[in-house]
């Protein structure tokens, strides 16, 4: 037999069940929308789909027959094998996507000039990474020559720029010769700006021993290789 009292708390949990929301303060994304279920938008959570580069629309750019235009395109190059010591970068482009996840095209304002740096003028992506063997490190370096080679060929959705920007997440800094590579292939020899604790300028037959050509290319070595190759000016730094 089934008690008042038990009637009563059946009761009090399904009441319970039927929560309103009290009016939110403060900034409310427009994602958000608690009026009913039928108007809820999960479009545009920071926290589901695919991890990109700051919550930027994916593009498979190493599509032989794309046709999507960018201006600027975000590269993985998930590449440590070129290391002496300390492996692990090759997750890097992996955790620089995790740790951007709280940023969005939507809400990217600079507070020093006040404009929306994803949004302003060019079309940014995120290309995903460059597929690497980790197993050769001749093949994988190839790997990422032919990436850059592909995205880079694209054309452009402004009229400012006819070449799309490349941003490398790497990856240890042996990523570094194939973007060089790609960058002599349309504005020459360049100068580059080194920020490291070491200046990667070691002579392949003094860093990689002597062993063979293959031991000769690695993190630091890539700016002596890229010197031989005259993809980089002697005002470099």
């Amino acid at each position: 037999m089934i008690s008042a009292l038990s009637i009563l708390l059946l009761a009090s949990t399904a009441a319970s069940r039927d929560i309103t929301f009290p009016p939110v303060a403060g900034y409310q994304s427009p994602m958000m929308h608690l009026s009913g279920d039928e108007s809820l938008d999960i479009t545009g959570a920071k926290f589901a789909g695919l991890t990109t580069f700051a919550n930027l629309p994916y593009v498979h750019c190493l599509d032989q027959e794309g046709f999507e235009k960018y201006d600027i395109a975000i590269l993985g190059a998930p590449f440590d094998t070129g290391v002496t010591a300390r492996p692990g970068a090759r997750f890097g482009p992996n955790g620089i996507r995790a740790g951007s996840r709280r940023i969005h095209p939507d809400s990217a304002w600079s507070i020093y000039n006040g404009k929306n740096v994803l949004k302003e003028w060019a079309t940014i992506v995120d290309c995903g990474d460059a597929p690497l063997t980790v197993l050769d490190n001749t093949v994988a370096l190839k790997q990422l020559d032919m990436a850059h080679k592909i995205i880079s060929s694209r054309s452009t959705n402004t009229t400012d720029y006819i070449v799309p920007r490349l941003v490398t997440l790497g990856g240890d800094h042996t990523t570094t010769l194939s973007a060089l590579r790609s960058t002599f292939k349309h504005w020459g020899a360049v100068s580059v700006i080194h920020f490291d604790s070491h200046i990667d300028t070691w002579d392949p037959e003094v860093l990689g021993g002597g062993v063979s050509h293959y031991a000769g290319v690695n993190h630091g070595t890539f700016l002596h290789i890229a010197h031989e190759e005259g993809l980089i000016k002697n005002t470099s730094i």
